[in-house]
């Protein structure tokens, strides 16, 4: 689902550009640009890097080992110049990445998910370069070039730039289907501002958002395995042929990924019946969560669960499947309560890089 997450990080960045940029608001969007610039590394990275110091904790303590080989080390000190390296090495913003999730995926040996910060990065800093560059034409150039992006990334097979796009797309498409929402106030950081109203859709419109919908979910779920052979699971052996010859064989899931993102999306978006279930009270919470566990539940999962929990479930309770739902229940609980704290964190780590933009901008 991580090609989702690069799709809904597209219009949520590019929202509030293409606000400006059909308001023709040239100092506004240039001091947007500069501030959503400035303040990005800060806010990957420093909650990442926060994340991975967890991550040390849990090492030291042996509930933890890294997401491959045994990371720990016999003193207190060599484990700390080994994370602080680590650290060092993943934060340079110029590595190569190579792809998504592959062997050869830059990651850190502490937290091997946080593959997709680096991603993310570049995805955020390619956005923002084209909004600069696409600022000065009109609406209708501006989503031609937008597509043109899109198709050339897929050959190129940066999937995760034709992500970011995408929903960049999405954002302006909506936009020019809606122009009020220019009169409206926008947030600098969220297009939550915007209100989706209630639309008058024919019965074979709305069948149609809703098979896009489910297309989407179905093409996002995709297996991550990338050898299904002919008799890997229905109907993934045979979407697999149609995934083009030139595609890399060892990246071939992504190609369907970015598709069902595109879909799901786009359908969420233009029929905001769809909507309503993440406009419930759990499914908020479950957003302002969803970094904190994203980045904690692998270390919190070993520690609890296969550390502690697994083996007093083997010793007193056995291998029934009733026997494992205590288990699940109490891990549940530690990682949204662990991800409950570091959400708090991660939004200290975004004031502080407000902080630090404001202190250090000439228009302070």
């Amino acid at each position: 689902m991580v090609a989702l997450f690069f799709v809904i990080s597209g219009y949520a960045l590019g929202y509030r550009f293409l606000v400006l940029i059909r308001k023709r608001d040239a100092d506004r969007m240039l001091t947007a640009l500069a501030s959503s610039t400035f303040r990005r590394y800060i806010r990957l990275y420093a909650s990442t890097g926060l994340a991975c110091l967890i991550a040390l904790v849990l090492v030291r303590l042996r509930m933890d080992d890294g997401m491959r080989a045994p990371i720990h080390k016999e003193t207190f000190m060599d484990q700390l110049w080994n994370w602080i390296f680590d650290l060092v090495r993943f934060c340079n913003p110029f590595a190569e990445i190579i792809g998504w999730v592959n062997p050869k995926v830059f990651d850190s040996k502490y937290l091997g998910q946080m593959w997709s910060i680096p991603v993310e990065y570049r995805g955020s800093v390619a956005l923002f370069s084209f909004c600069t560059a696409a600022c000065k034409l009109t609406a209708r150039d501006r989503m031609i070039l937008t597509w043109i992006v899109i198709v050339v990334c897929n050959v190129w097979q940066a999937v995760y730039i034709s992500g970011f796009m995408a929903g960049l797309f999405i954002a302006d498409l909506s936009l020019k289907r809606h122009p009020e929402r220019l009169a409206k106030q926008i947030p600098s950081n969220t297009p939550s501002g915007r209100l989706n109203t209630a639309e008058n859709f024919s019965s074979r419109v709305r069948l149609g958002y809703v098979w896009l919908f489910m297309l989407g979910l179905f093409l996002s779920s995709q297996p991550d395995e990338v050898n299904l052979g002919i008799l890997g699971p229905y109907p993934w052996r045979f979407l697999k042929g149609l995934v083009p010859a030139w595609w890399d064989k060892t990246r071939g899931h992504l190609f369907w990924n970015g598709i069902g993102a595109l879909s799901l999306t786009y359908a969420l978006e233009f029929y905001p019946s769809l909507q309503k279930p993440l406009h419930w009270r759990f499914s908020q919470y479950l957003g302002d969560l969803s970094f904190g566990i994203y980045a904690t539940h692998p270390p919190v999962y070993i520690a609890v669960c296969q550390r502690m929990l697994q083996p007093f479930r083997q010793h007193y309770l056995g291998d029934s499947y009733i026997a494992y739902l205590p288990g699940f229940l109490i891990t549940l609980w530690a990682v949204f309560t662990v991800a409950d704290y570091f959400s708090r964190i991660d939004k200290a780590v975004v004031n502080f890089a407000s902080r630090v933009q404001k202190t250090l901008f000439l228009d302070r």
